[in-house]
């Protein structure tokens, strides 16, 4: 396979010389979007139990681990910055070994087990993404430049992948519209995530207005045309409230820069939706939002009561450790008559991890509502933008559809890592 080959060569290449050390990063990041976007067409088994999606999935990981720098696990700057994370990721490792030493699910033990090594194993891919971006980036290796590089390039790919999953018939979706542009993704919403992550990777750069607002535009009209809500809702209160932070600490001269794109988005999203045939059905969609009329969201406002009431009435030490990943599904069947998660990351955290771990996920949170006050005072309107972009990215979706751990959200992620980096030397600055 290709991706194996060029894994390979990236191995001896960041062996070599540390100025390819960043290759392996934006390996993850430019190859992450075709394995998943493909992933229904990679669905042949080897070695009787892995996919070829998986498998490929798992050599990115591989690679990315072994090219990491490995003062890395041992950076103080790394392990303060990535902290949150890091607790996280250790927590879910202390859970899973509970879940099977206390083998409180008896035939399913091994089922929960490898649901949650699974969960683990992403975590811990978008947290090797951050630390990459973070130490690149402090090293001198990747910039903002870099970073924008490689957003535009998922961001053609994803497109790409969606038109030619509607020139081929591709259906991955269950909305009753012939607009939708879905993409071969296993499902639309990998799709509309990857569009999502990709959004704060423009704003480092010094680069010109016009170019910005042709690539928004672009990823809005690939966003709006999955038709998924809570992605569109996280795009444009991302654009909108990073936009608006900006303003906040903007000279004079510079505000139209600003103003320019959420006006643009504002622009775009009303044309669309009350003006095309595309639009009438979004709209359609829409309504069900509307939970004065009966929406119900999708079902949600039916589903977390479910979810809450199961978790109001578990024990002390399933509230402490948790039950596992997928746990509350049968739960879900019961109850709502299918098999399904909670489609809200705070939720199924606590199922499956217990309360301690979505207090550590409200710390990551935290964590990047603190980068954002540092760029307000350190008067930084790009940066404080993209920080408080990628904070509404990541609350909205976690909170509407959950997954924002998912190896989709890459791009976010190596901003993030960017963003800490640059946090780090406006701190030494100051000293």
């Amino acid at each position: 396979m290709v991706e194996v080959a060029v894994s390979a060569t990236v191995v001896c290449m960041s062996t070599i010389d540390k100025t390819y050390r960043h290759i392996p990063l934006t390996l993850a990041l430019c190859l992450g979007p075709s394995v998943a976007m493909t992933h229904s067409l990679l669905e042949d088994q080897v070695f009787g139990f892995l996919t070829i999606g998986q498998l490929v999935n798992g050599i990115l990981l591989l690679v990315l681990f072994l090219c990491i720098p490995k003062r890395a696990f041992l950076d103080y700057g790394l392990l303060k910055s990535g902290a949150p994370i890091i607790a996280f990721c250790f927590y879910i490792l202390l859970s899973s070994s509970l879940h099977s030493t206390l083998a409180i699910y008896d035939d399913r033990a091994t089922d929960v087990l490898s649901a949650d090594v699974g969960y683990f194993l992403r975590v811990l891919f978008v947290y090797l993404v951050f630390a990459s971006a973070y130490l690149f980036y402090r090293d001198g290796i990747i910039d903002g430049t870099w970073l924008q590089r490689v957003g535009l390039f998922v961001l053609l790919n994803v497109v790409a992948l969606q038109v030619v999953g509607k020139l081929v018939g591709f259906k991955n979706d269950p909305y009753e519209s012939e607009f939708v542009f879905g993409g071969i993704a296993s499902h639309v919403a990998i799709t509309a995530a990857f569009l999502v992550s990709i959004a704060p990777t423009f704003l480092l750069t010094t680069s010109s207005v016009r170019f910005k607002k042709v690539a928004f535009i672009l990823l809005l009209l690939a966003v709006l045309f999955t038709f998924r809500r809570s992605a569109i809702l996280a795009l444009i209160l991302a654009t909108l409230f990073g936009s608006f932070a900006a303003l906040t600490i903007l000279r004079q001269s510079h505000i139209a820069h600003f103003i320019a794109l959420p006006l643009v988005i504002l622009t775009l999203v009303s044309a669309l939706l009350f003006f095309t045939a595309p639009g009438h059905d979004l709209i359609e969609r829409l309504k069900d939002l509307n939970i004065v009329s009966g929406g119900t969201g999708a079902g949600r406002t039916l589903m977390w009561p479910i979810v809450i009431e199961h978790i109001a009435d578990r024990n002390l030490i399933a509230n402490i450790i948790g039950e596992g990943v997928n746990t509350i599904n049968p739960v879900m069947l019961r109850q709502f008559g299918r098999e399904m998660g909670a489609h809200n990351d705070w939720l199924d955290i606590i199922v499956s991890f217990g309360i301690p771990a979505v207090f550590l996920f409200f710390w990551f949170q935290i964590r990047i509502l603190i980068l954002s006050v540092t760029f307000k005072v350190a008067r930084k309107p790009a940066l404080l933008a993209t920080a408080v972009m990628i904070l509404l990215i990541f609350l909205v979706m976690s909170l509407t559809t959950g997954g924002v751990f998912e190896p989709a959200f890459a791009p976010a992620y190596a901003t993030l890592g960017i963003l800490l980096g640059m946090q780090d030397k406006i701190n030494r600055s100051s000293y």
